[in-house]
């Protein structure tokens, strides 16, 4: 005895306030998409003037730390390979 759940259907109110809002933040990625590309803005932060870059420093402790990057995508290179051949 499964019951299904029931739908729920936004009111005409609830779409027009979603499309607006959804439509706001369009305008919004396109203006820090904008000042990014003319250089004007490093990052697609707030932009306001007392934000602070972060810098965190990586090194690394052998070069055997380069190969642990990638022995994780040894496996679905090899699974994707097999996959393909038979």
């Amino acid at each position: 005895m499964s019951r299904e759940p029931q739908l729920l259907e936004p009111g005409e109110e609830d779409k027009k306030a979603f499309d607006t809002w959804l439509r706001e933040r369009w305008f919004e990625k396109d203006e820090l998409i904008e000042k990014w590309y003319q250089g004007g803005q490093k990052s697609l932060g707030t932009g306001s003037e007392d934000e602070e870059e972060v810098v965190i420093p990586l090194e690394l402790q052998t070069t055997m730390e380069i190969m642990d990057a990638f022995c994780w995508f040894a496996p679905a290179l090899v699974g994707y390979t097999f996959s393909r051949l038979f």
